[in-house]
């Protein structure tokens, strides 16, 4: 029995009866070997790796003839050291990846069926990248601390047993020594469409929540112990995401009190009636009077096993056209949004302009020459838990009419015994118009004859009360 066992096993991986000693350098062909191994659809071999000293290898597909695609496994046809998806490996490089001094396997295949080609595997040393290990994290030195990062193109050196459906996909590792003993928040956000696949492990303890965030609030460090995160995934997946982590003591606002406050708490089981606006069953906004800037509070909960964010809304009317500018810092990543009303409502709101800000740094909207019309400031946590409902945020706000930009092209055309005007539109308020039989016409109460609001005035009845008439168009932003 053992003797067909071997010979089975060369047929099966191309006849190749030498392994590849690790660092070195091996060639051969997927054709015609047909397609033996479930990881790809193409034709396939796995060749025996034999390294002989325990250490960090990273492994090219360079000069083969084909897109060839690489998984190490601990067995043949397996990927449970290394798998890459052509993506990220295509013929570069595998990450650089830890094997201890043994025998692996690493099947070289192809994503497209019935393709092959010959191939050229080149195993070398290698030092791990930063986030590659755990020997070798990403430091986080300052808190707030935000980042936008992907796990694809990165090896899977975790597998977690406490991970709901384990934590076998790339990861990424993190690691941040507090200078005090305090508190942080952690928040892991998935940012593709597979948000069951995202795992956050701190300090050993592996965290799966729910929904498109994973919290972990109130963690109690202690100065100088390091903090270990790991970003993971599970089932062989990669992930696109967003980390925050920030101090919650001492809070970061300073001079809540000088500005008018929001007084909303939210609470687990909360119904938000307050100033829900468009996220509300009633909109309901709390409308801008002029305050310099609000101090209000928000936070996640949960209603009905749901986890939500308490939104906060503001209401700006403007009659005529201005620049605006807005300033955001918040004790939790914060998500701004400026919405135009539209036509029916909360329906057809139109977003004017977004703004993320990490934990406890400053962020700002500007828009130049807004149009007359109602805006509404939605104020909202980037996450869906781990925020405590007492967490504040400011926003300032500064509005300035834009300066008042007289018409700059004046038609006069007579119609039967009226004179009717045209101008073009500066985006003004109102339009006050001035006649004179004589240069100048200065606009003074004397030469008034009326207003418009849009760009056309009729005056009635003057044609023929004098030989010559001359006018003047103003513009005001009341």
């Amino acid at each position: 029995m053992r003797g067909i066992h071997l010979l089975l096993l060369v047929c099966l991986f191309s006849g190749r009866t030498m392994a590849m000693t690790v660092p070195g350098l091996a060639t051969g062909t997927t054709c015609p070997g047909g397609n033996n191994c479930s990881l790809w659809p193409g034709s396939d071999h796995v060749e025996m790796l034999t390294v002989a000293t325990s250490g960090y290898y990273k492994f090219r597909l360079n000069g083969s003839s084909f897109a060839a695609q690489l998984a190490i496994g601990s067995t043949p046809c397996a990927s449970d050291v290394a798998l890459q998806d052509g993506v990220c490996l295509g013929q570069n490089s595998v990450t650089c990846v830890f094997l201890a001094a043994g025998t692996y396997y690493g099947t070289i295949d192809c994503a497209v069926p019935a393709c092959c080609g010959t191939w050229q595997l080149t195993a070398e040393s290698c030092t791990p990248a930063p986030g590659e290990t755990a020997s070798s994290p990403i430091v986080i030195s300052v808190l707030p601390y935000s980042t936008d990062n992907s796990t694809d193109c990165h090896s899977n050196d975790l597998d977690h047993a406490g991970c709901t459906n384990g934590s076998d996909g790339p990861d990424l590792f993190y690691r941040y020594t507090p200078t005090s003993s305090t508190s942080l928040n952690i928040a892991l956000t998935q940012q593709n469409a597979f948000v069951a696949y995202r795992r956050l492990i701190v300090d050993g303890v592996c965290y799966s929540g729910t929904g498109a965030t994973v919290s972990v609030p109130n963690y109690a460090v202690t100065a100088g112990v390091p903090v270990n995160i790991v970003v993971d995934a599970c089932c062989g997946q990669a992930i696109d995401f967003n980390l925050q982590v920030w101090d919650l003591s001492p809070f970061c606002l300073v001079g809540c009190d000088f500005y008018a406050q929001e007084p909303e708490v939210c609470s687990d089981e909360y119904v938000d009636t307050y100033n829900c606006g468009c996220d509300g069953p009633t909109p309901v906004f709390t409308v801008w009077n002029g305050w310099d800037g609000i101090c209000g509070k928000s936070g996640t909960y949960v209603l009905n096993g749901e986890a939500r964010r308490e939104s906060d809304w503001y209401e700006f009317v403007y009659s005529g056209s201005v620049n605006t500018s807005f300033s955001f810092r918040a004790e939790f990543p914060v998500h701004a949004r400026w919405w135009r009303r539209g036509a029916n409502g909360c329906v057809d709101r139109v977003l004017v302009q977004e703004a993320l800000a990490a934990p406890c740094t400053n962020t700002f909207i500007a828009n130049s020459s807004l149009p007359s019309g109602t805006y509404w400031m939605e104020i909202v946590p980037q996450v869906t838990s781990g925020i405590p409902c007492t967490s504040r945020y400011i926003f300032t706000v500064y509005v300035q009419p834009l300066p008042v930009v007289a018409p700059s092209r004046l038609v006069i055309q007579p119609n039967l015994s009226d004179i009717v005007l045209y101008w073009n539109s500066t985006g003004a308020a109102v339009y006050n118009v001035y006649r004179s039989p004589t240069l100048p016409v200065d606009p003074t109460p004397a030469n008034f004859i009326g207003t418009a609001t849009d760009t056309m005035f009729t005056d009635s009845g003057i044609v023929g009360s004098e030989q010559q008439l001359y006018y003047v168009v103003t513009a005001e932003n009341p």
